[in-house]
């Protein structure tokens, strides 16, 4: 069942897909500026 956490706030959201897992992931803070830099789970 789908829970929507894309909450507002100085965050970037991202929803990936990986092999039929789905995951929600939140970059926060200067050093992660949206579009920058590699996403690691």
């Amino acid at each position: 069942m789908p829970v929507d956490v894309n909450r507002p706030g100085p965050w970037n959201h991202r929803n990936l897909t990986a092999r039929g897992t789905r995951f929600h992931v939140a970059l926060a803070g200067p050093e992660a500026p949206s579009g920058s830099g590699l996403l690691t789970l």
